[in-house]
C-alpha cells in the first residue's frame, strides 16, 4: 500500500518511464502484459533514497551492495524473451531489489527468487511485502544451483551475466521438458549478448540475441 507521497510521486512519473521503456523497448506493442504490469510498480520504492531522482528514468541504478540494477526496458526485453505469462512458474536468480520479481508476479506469474546478498534479500522482501507481493516465494541462498527442490520451471531468468553456457547447465535442466526458457546474459565482463535455451525433452535449443550488445553484473557463488 503506498502513502500518499508515493503515490503522488509513482502518479506523476511513471508515463514518463513508460515512454522511455516503449523508445529503448523494440517488442514493447508485442508485450502488452509487461507494460501493464510496469505501469503498476513505483519503481521509486525498490531504490536506495539517494538515486530515487533516477528511478522513472530507463537507467540502470546503483543498489546497496555496490553493483547496479537493470534498466526497465532491459528487464523488459528479458521477461519478453523468457514467454512468461499469467500462471508461469518462474525461477529468478539474482533478486537485486525485488524489482525484475514485482514486475513477474504483477503478470500473475508465480516466482520464486534468489538472492545471495543478505542485504539485498532483506530489502527486496521488505518491499515485496508492503506492496501486497509477499507470495513471491525469496531464498537467500547461492543462486548458481538454481532452486531444484520447486522445479520444474516455465522459465529461468538469470540477472547477471556468465562467460558461457556451461554456467548455466545445472540450472537448465530445472527447465519444464516441454519448451521451458532460460534466458542469461552470455559474454565478457563489459558486454555480452542476450541467449535463450529452450528446453525439449532431453534436448536443449540455444537461441543468439546477437544484435544487442547488453551489460550485466556477473554472477557471483
Amino acid at each position: 500500500m503506498l502513502n500518499e507521497a508515493d503515490d503522488e510521486l509513482f502518479t506523476k512519473h511513471i508515463s514518463l518511464l513508460e515512454d522511455q521503456i516503449v523508445n529503448h523497448f523494440p517488442d514493447a506493442a508485442k508485450a502488452g502484459e509487461i507494460m501493464a504490469a510496469l505501469r503498476k510498480i513505483p519503481r521509486h520504492l525498490f531504490v536506495d533514497p539517494a538515486y530515487r531522482y533516477l528511478a522513472y528514468t530507463d537507467n540502470a541504478i546503483p543498489t546497496c551492495n555496490g553493483l547496479t540494477t537493470s534498466a526497465p526496458s532491459v528487464i523488459a526485453e528479458c521477461i519478453f524473451q523468457s514467454g512468461a505469462g499469467k500462471g508461469w512458474k518462474i525461477l529468478e536468480i539474482g533478486t537485486g531489489s525485488g524489482y525484475e520479481a514485482a514486475v513477474l508476479a504483477a503478470m500473475g506469474c508465480r516466482v520464486f527468487s534468489v538472492e545471495m546478498d543478505t542485504r539485498l534479500y532483506s530489502w527486496a522482501r521488505r518491499v515485496l511485502s508492503d506492496l501486497g507481493y509477499g507470495s513471491v516465494m525469496l531464498f537467500n541462498k547461492n543462486g548458481k544451483a538454481g532452486c531444484a527442490e520447486h522445479s520444474p520451471f516455465h522459465a529461468i531468468l538469470v540477472a547477471a551475466s556468465v562467460p558461457n553456457l556451461d554456467s548455466v547447465k545445472p540450472l537448465s535442466i530445472q527447465l519444464y521438458e516441454g519448451g521451458g526458457r532460460l534466458v542469461v546474459p552470455v559474454g565478457g565482463r563489459q558486454a555480452q549478448e542476450l541467449c535463450i535455451i529452450v528446453r525439449h525433452g532431453k534436448e536443449f535449443q540455444v537461441l543468439r540475441q546477437e544484435d544487442v550488445s547488453y551489460s550485466f553484473v556477473r554472477l557471483t557463488g
